[in-house]
């Protein structure tokens, strides 16, 4: 029998409607849900960008923590240059309940420093 499978979709609510994918995991294992960061055209740090968890899951559990990661400016972006090296970032991770099968959803606020900027983040998941 083939183990569950978790299948996410991102969706941004404020800033955009992009739509990102995660898939291959299974039930009961955590899952990168996503990562922010900000940096300065040196590409220092701006500071910690915060992600407030504002409806959690039903059927998992999320973990927020500090990481490092490639971030994607575009090319026309004065900070693009800061995509070829790993910075400070913010992640939040899903964990669905052990042999769960079926539709979760998690709701967070990401809040960025010195900008004021935040974004309403509404993801589903498909654990299959």
């Amino acid at each position: 029998m083939a183990k569950p499978i978790v299948e996410a979709v991102l969706r941004l609510m404020i800033s955009s409607n992009s739509v990102a994918s995660c898939t291959g995991k299974p039930s009961g294992a955590k899952t990168r849900v996503g990562y922010w960061g900000s940096v300065n055209p040196d590409c220092s740090s701006k500071g910690d960008t915060v992600i407030r968890v504002t409806n959690p899951p039903e059927h998992g559990a999320v973990e927020v923590g500090k990481s490092t990661d490639y971030l994607g400016y575009p090319k026309e972006n004065i900070r693009a240059k800061c995509n070829q090296h790993k910075v400070a970032v913010t992640q939040i991770m899903y964990k669905s309940a052990d042999k769960y099968v079926g539709k979760d959803t998690i709701d967070f606020l990401v809040l960025f420093p010195e900008s004021g900027m935040a974004w309403e983040v509404h993801y589903e998941i498909d654990v299959k």
